[in-house]
């Protein structure tokens, strides 16, 4: 098998749970290449690494063939069949886009939701794992996978050049330098992937250790916010000690801690680490510019804005540690091999938590989460994200920076 054709059209955090599945391709099936046909911005997280092309699934002449029976037009057939399999994440309820393209002739035609049923509370990643397994000889289905790469995103040397002339990383100091902690003398094992992190937290309360789990001064300052836009010669950050990205944003609000809670943590963790803060906003976040342009300008923090987002995970790579909601950015932070701690409160962190080295979320013990969509929707108290405080996020903040 030489070429093997990845339709995805979802969103960003979708996306990059599919990450682990693409290095499968390229692990197992030894000088394939892979072209993703996808929305730009986003499968180009992909290239360079796992995908060696990309193409864009809003182009005219591909949007039929996910609609409608469409006749074998030149250079749909040209397109399609120099492929030897597709593997398409979307929803075909009527099979449509599933007979289009085996009437293209394509030897191996795989469509699958990009998600699992509700019912089956099996990671995504997982999911997405079992669906490629058709494509293995049976003797390449016994072997064990590769071991997780530390990072699933991959950079160029200019990209890498540019993070880091953007936060002017410099060695860091003592991460707790205004706390007087010490490094513990001995490395603390991680814990396995779905065991609750004891080892990591040891010093918790058995409350405090139960919502955290592995899924693998106030400073007056009157100095105008720098906002990080994308050239790598504005808004540097101060030199010395460590960067921490904080993101208080999500595409679907129900899915975030409080605002104010942040505000907190940035101030809390200002005080007692070392440290230089990036605040990160996406996207779906203009709600949220303002309260954020004011954090930034009270505690002299930079806000990383309207960056590309290759450029904001290779920033996010250079990072000590990054806390954020359920969000794509929570993921693309795990992805690029950053410490990473997710706030989950109604949504399923067995299914969604993010995936990477070194990541981990934070979640209630309510009774009620995780809740269905529409209960989601409906509620107003939030009190499986209102149950965690500033301290617990703030302490697991150290403890991840900590962590080797």
């Amino acid at each position: 098998m030489n070429r093997i054709l990845v339709i995805h059209r979802g969103s960003l955090g979708d996306f990059l749970l599919l990450l682990p599945t693409l290095h499968a391709l390229k692990d197992r099936l030894a000088g394939v290449r892979v072209e993703i046909l996808g929305r730009l911005e986003i499968a180009g997280l992909a290239c360079p690494g796992v995908a060696d092309s990309i193409a864009s699934v809003e182009r005219a002449e591909f949007v039929p063939i996910f609609e409608q029976d469409v006749g074998l037009s030149e250079a749909r057939t040209s397109y399609f069949s120099s492929f030897d399999a597709v593997l398409a994440y979307v929803l075909d309820p009527n099979r449509t886009l599933e007979r289009n393209l085996l009437r293209l002739g394509i030897g191996n035609v795989i469509v699958r939701p990009p998600f699992p049923p509700a019912a089956t509370r099996i990671h995504v990643s997982e999911y997405l794992l079992d669906t490629i397994a058709p494509l293995f000889r049976d003797a390449d289905k016994r072997q064990p996978m590769e071991k997780r790469p530390p990072r699933f995103l991959a950079f160029n040397e200019d990209e890498m050049r540019w993070a880091e002339s953007f936060l002017r990383l410099k060695s860091p100091r003592s991460l707790f330098a205004k706390e007087g902690i010490e490094r513990p003398a001995r490395s603390m094992k991680r814990p396995s992937r779905d065991s609750v992190s004891a080892n990591l937290f040891a010093g918790a309360t058995r409350k405090e250790s139960e919502k955290i789990v592995r899924t693998n001064s106030h400073l007056q300052n009157p100095t105008p916010t720098r906002q990080l836009r994308d050239s790598p010669t504005e808004g540097m950050l101060p030199e010395g000690g460590p960067v921490i990205a904080i993101h208080p944003g999500s595409g679907n609000e129900k899915k975030c801690w409080p605002v104010e809670r942040y505000e907190a943590l940035a101030r809390r963790v200002l005080g007692d680490i070392n440290c230089s803060l990036l605040l990160v906003l996406g996207p779906a976040d203009e709600r949220l510019t303002e309260r954020t342009t004011n954090l930034g300008r009270e505690l002299n923090a930079t806000i990383a804005q309207s960056l590309s987002l290759r450029r904001l995970a290779a920033v996010l790579s250079k990072c000590a540690a990054y806390v954020g909601n359920d969000s794509g950015i929570s993921h693309m932070a795990a992805a690029a091999g950053t410490p990473t701690l997710a706030i989950f409160g109604p949504t399923d962190s067995t299914v969604w938590a993010p995936k990477g080295e070194n990541a981990w979320i934070v979640r209630s013990d309510i009774e009620c989460s995780p809740c269905e969509r529409e209960k989601m929707r409906q509620c107003v108290e939030r009190k499986c994200l209102t149950a965690i405080d500033v301290n617990e996020v703030t302490e697991a903040v150290k403890r991840l920076l900590r962590t080797p």
